[in-house]
């Protein structure tokens, strides 16, 4: 079936047809997909006899008689038929009464008493509504619940100034020691510091010079989050060099992309070297905090690329943040060059 059916069976809304939206809502399908197949194995007698959520249906004719048993249905069909003998109609009435008795003894039906006891919403939901009773029965979580909670207990919070081995401070970094590489099996390059190091950097206190911009959009018509700094003159020589590394092993690669340079340079502002922060909006992506002095006290600031009006209030010129950041050499659209991905920004509050 089309996942756009499933979705609207399950009502998970409408499929928007964009790429990141529809992986999103193929794995909500197949979650509620997943718990309909756990349900009537756990249950086989009851729930696959019953048919009241079998897969092999529509899903357009189960929403027009869901709300009724498969015994009552039989049943009213049966009466319907002018044609039916006595034998069938005795059968029917018999499969009500099996019905009944089986809605009683329900096994989800007892579950959903049991949770009304702690949550009055579970009250008075139908057994055969099977996106309710997924919202409500959680199942598989309650483990998982339980060993969050008591992580969150023993573990204390992160501590965004605390150093990262990950990343370098500008001073552990050896110019010399800066390397470009393809992946083996693919045209994608990644930098690395000494050895199999990923170059990543940790630089304290950088000054921004322009916030976030309305004015650059997305392909979704989103405004682009990233941000300009100021770049001290060590860290300078640290891109600068990454630059030409990878610009080398990219013409030596054949490609006819145009390079962008990553430190950028304005005529007549060539002693104000600055360079372009990307900052993720995706559940893995920039981890954005706020310091506020003197006092230093450390809060996370929530965002998405839809509701950003605090980060962009956060992140004005002339604001220093702490920023970790990775060097990602990207070839596309016929455009190359080195982004700089920020994985944790500390922003210097003032009160």
């Amino acid at each position: 079936m089309k996942m756009a059916s499933i979705a609207k069976y399950f009502d998970l809304g409408d499929q928007t047809h964009r790429s990141l939206e529809d992986v999103r809502m193929n794995l909500e399908v197949v979650k509620h997909c997943a718990t309909v197949l756990f349900l009537e194995s756990s249950v086989p007698d009851i729930l696959t006899e019953m048919s009241w959520f079998s897969p092999r249906r529509s899903p357009r004719k189960q929403s027009n008689d869901k709300s009724l048993p498969s015994g009552v249905k039989e049943s009213l069909a049966s009466s319907s038929s002018s044609s039916s003998s006595s034998s069938k109609t005795d059968l029917s009435l018999s499969s009500v009464d099996d019905a009944t008795t089986d809605i009683e003894n329900h096994p989800i039906v007892s579950l959903l008493t049991e949770c009304s006891e702690n949550d009055t919403s579970c009250s008075g939901i139908d057994p055969s509504d099977i996106t309710t009773l997924i919202s409500k029965l959680h199942i598989g979580t309650l483990q998982t619940d339980a060993a969050d909670e008591a992580q969150d207990e023993s573990t204390p919070p992160p501590d965004p100034d605390a150093k990262d081995e990950n990343f370098l401070r500008v001073d552990e970094v050896s110019v010399s020691s800066i390397r470009a590489s393809f992946i083996p099996g693919s045209l994608r390059m990644e930098l690395f510091h000494d050895d199999d190091d990923p170059l990543q950097l940790c630089v304290d206190s950088l000054k921004i010079r322009f916030g976030i911009s309305r004015k650059f959009l997305d392909h979704l018509g989103r405004p682009r989050l990233n941000i300009v700094v100021d770049l001290p003159p060590d860290l300078c020589k640290i891109l600068d060099e990454a630059n030409d590394v990878a610009h080398k092993l990219s013409i030596e690669s054949g490609t006819a992309s145009e390079w962008r340079l990553t430190v950028m340079r304005k005529k007549g502002f060539t002693n104000y070297p600055t360079a372009r922060l990307q900052i993720s909006s995706e559940s893995n992506g920039t981890e954005v905090y706020q310091k506020e002095e003197p006092l230093e006290t450390i809060q996370k600031l929530d965002f998405s690329s839809d509701e950003f009006e605090e980060l962009e209030s956060a992140l004005l010129p002339g604001t220093l943040v702490d920023a970790y950041f990775s060097l990602e050499p990207y070839d596309y659209q016929k455009m190359a060059g080195i982004r700089l991905a920020a994985k944790k920004l500390v922003i210097h509050m003032k009160k």
